[in-house]
């Protein structure tokens, strides 16, 4: 079968052609939870009722086609499924010893988004195929960023208190940093003029929106990640990692020295000032409050902690007072030590280098870069916010956890359905 890819598509979306070849490859059913999934990566950055919805249709193609059971057998191989279900179940086993069962509950049932990676490891992935949904990532993150842009310059109104009418600030800002290490890849590859430009415009609104719009947490992932992604992803040969390193540190620098970030470190530094004086519920004086109980609760009970979502409850029993309605520990490390104790960190730890020895690995081809790129955007933002409990990253981190299955190579997995089909 030839396969006729528009010229628009050929022009400014060089990799389009093997992403489509990719789809035509699988079966019809294969093709059926790719395309959904494919909905999921563009959707899922834009709207947290957009990504509801997309999660569903990805689920409802995935029990309708009988994919299922195939995804747990695959799954069931990876080197991360133990580790991950281990996570889960203790996630849920909290609820045993938690002071309050039905809060913690809501926090664990969002474990619901690791089964897509069971429904990733459903299909015989590729490289160009990995590579088309990311994307429809980058297209879904540039339409978010162009629309904060407009709320900033006033074009468009502020349908709630975000940076954006569609994501929270902390989430939002951290995805932007996400999408920029991407970009920066996809214009260190070979590619046309047309396209480069096409890549330049999107990293560059992804950046303005970083810049411009709230969430400190993306605009310290960016700092952070971008000398060590030109320094160990960018370049492979080593003659070009000191201008790629160069290249980051002016971006970084760039970054930096915006007004705009440099008045809220300003605001910042303030706000730990006038805590350290007097207390106060500031956006940073206020995280060493929570950092402070939920060292202690750790301290307090190491082994299992205070069980799951029994941080709120503990707090709220210490501080009846404070006036933050839903207090957390700000940072992603602190609620697993605090609630699962010692069990949690050692799972979480484990799930951990387990996908950064699989990442790794791979760390010169797109699935690869784009875990470790991920990983550490989420790393980085956990420092000051429960990202790893939010749903939008989550959604992010299981669907590239699946990934880590696609062939190096670049060709379809042996023994898989199309594969046996093919031959």
């Amino acid at each position: 079968m030839i396969l006729r890819v528009p010229s628009f598509w050929r022009k400014y979306l060089p990799g389009s052609r093997g992403t489509l070849e990719s789809l035509l490859d699988l079966s019809g059913r294969e093709r059926l939870l790719a395309v959904a999934l494919g909905a999921v990566f563009f959707l899922f950055p834009i709207s947290s009722g957009l990504r509801s919805g997309a999660l569903l249709l990805a689920a409802a193609v995935w029990v309708g086609t009988g994919l299922v059971l195939r995804g747990f057998r695959q799954g069931v191989r990876q080197t991360w499924f133990l580790p991950l279900l281990y996570v889960v179940l203790l996630t849920f086993a909290g609820l045993l010893w938690s002071p309050d069962p039905a809060m913690g509950l809501d926090d664990a049932r969002r474990n619901y988004h690791w089964l897509l990676a069971l429904a990733v490891a459903s299909i015989p992935v590729t490289l160009p195929l990995f590579r088309g949904w990311m994307s429809a990532f980058l297209c879904g993150t540039s339409l978010t960023a162009l629309v904060a842009l407009l709320q900033v310059a006033g074009s468009l109104p502020f349908w709630k208190k975000a940076p954006s009418a569609f994501q929270p600030k902390i989430a939002f800002s951290l995805l932007l940093a996400a999408a920029i290490l991407l970009f920066l890849r996809r214009l260190a590859m070979p590619c046309g003029t047309a396209s480069r430009i096409l890549l330049s415009c999107g990293g560059l609104a992804c950046w303005a929106a970083l810049v411009y719009c709230r969430g400190r947490a993306g605009v310290l992932a960016l700092a952070i990640g971008l000398p060590l992604a030109a320094l160990l992803l960018f370049f492979p040969r080593k003659g070009l990692r000191g201008k790629a390193v160069l290249l980051a540190l002016a971006i970084v620098a760039a970054t930096m020295a915006m007004p705009v970030v440099q008045m809220r470190m300003s605001q910042g530094r303030r706000d730990l000032q006038i805590f350290m004086a007097r207390g106060g519920v500031f956006s940073l004086g206020a995280r060493l409050l929570y950092w402070k109980e939920g060292w202690q609760m750790f301290l307090e009970h190491p082994l299992a902690g205070v069980g799951s979502g029994g941080y709120r409850v503990t707090f709220q029993e210490r501080y009846p007072k404070f006036p933050g309605r839903k207090p957390h520990a700000h940072s992603s490390y602190l609620t697993v030590a605090s609630e699962l104790g010692l069990a949690g960190l050692v799972g979480w730890g484990a799930l951990g280098w387990v996908l950064f020895r699989a990442a790794w690995k791979r760390r010169r081809d797109e699935v690869g870069y784009t875990a470790l790129a991920f990983g550490l955007v989420l790393l980085v933002g956990s420092l000051t916010d429960i990202e790893i409990q939010k749903g939008v990253m989550l959604c992010f981190l299981a669907l590239v956890t699946g990934s880590l299955s696609a062939s190096p190579a670049g060709d379809l997995p042996r023994g898989s359905e199309t594969a046996r089909r093919r031959a």
